[in-house]
């Protein structure tokens, strides 16, 4: 969840947003919304739910009248453009639907059936079933939460994070003049737990084998085990933040 209406006046996100590696992100965006005679501004919330291993993705924009024809079927169009993959024309990639006049889901194909199913309200959402402890971790309160099932992302994770790796996670961002962190990690068992936390802290001590983002948040945090999560609360100054994105993301230069 991303309560873009109480995120977008803060210095410290556009500072972190002028980062080099989001730059080309950030033109595409701002392209297709000018296409659509829209600003960011326009948006007040987006909901999004991922599954990295199948690249399946859905997302739901709330604002005035982004779900009437026209201008649905423009952020249609901009949204496919930019998630389009190899041998996909943008028609392929992604559905969509109204939910009503403010509202507009967006989804992968290869999620569209069972997002239309949860439409039609069919079904469980996974916040209900297999993620509803990991949601209770993470404050809806604050402009940006987030719960995932970490088993669902093994691969990715396990080049930010030293084994063993969660069941679950769930966190928080916000902003002020600085970007603030939390993340609650839940793992099979408390003794998973305890070797989990103090691995990170070894690697947090030597730098080992953590890379520049997760190095830099991991400095200036608070760690606690507890039962069987491991939670994580901080913050960092948006400048360094920019600083470790670049030494992790590509260059405008370099992403043509």
């Amino acid at each position: 969840m991303i309560k873009l209406a109480e995120i977008r006046a803060s210095s410290a996100l556009r500072e972190l947003l002028g980062a080099p590696s989001l730059r080309p992100a950030a033109t595409r965006l701002h392209t297709g919304l000018d296409a659509c005679h829209t600003r960011l501004a326009a948006f007040e919330r987006i909901v999004v739910g991922l599954h990295t291993p199948t690249r399946n993705w859905m997302a739901v924009l709330s604002g005035d009248g982004l779900a009437e024809k026209s201008m649905a079927t423009c952020l249609h169009r901009a949204v496919a453009q930019l998630v389009v993959g190899p041998g996909e024309t943008s028609r392929e990639a992604v559905r969509s639907w109204p939910i009503d006049r403010d509202h507009l889901a967006l989804v992968s194909v290869g999620w569209a059936e069972a997002v239309e199913r949860r439409l039609r309200g069919e079904g469980a959402a996974a916040l209900e079933t297999n993620l509803a402890d990991a949601r209770t971790q993470a404050n809806p309160r604050l402009p940006i939460w987030y719960v995932a099932d970490a088993r669902s992302a093994r691969d990715s994770l396990s080049s930010h994070l030293p084994s063993p790796l969660p069941r679950t996670i769930a966190g928080t961002m916000h902003f002020d003049e600085n970007v603030h962190v939390s993340l609650y990690a839940t793992f099979a068992d408390h003794a998973s737990a305890e070797l989990a936390y103090r691995r990170f802290m070894s690697a947090r001590s030597d730098g080992a084998g953590i890379e520049p983002v997760a190095a830099l948040l991991a400095r200036d945090v608070n760690v606690r085990a507890d039962e069987d999560m491991v939670g994580i609360a901080g913050h960092v100054r948006p400048g360094e933040l920019v600083t470790a994105l670049g030494d992790t993301g590509p260059s405008e230069s370099s992403s043509n």
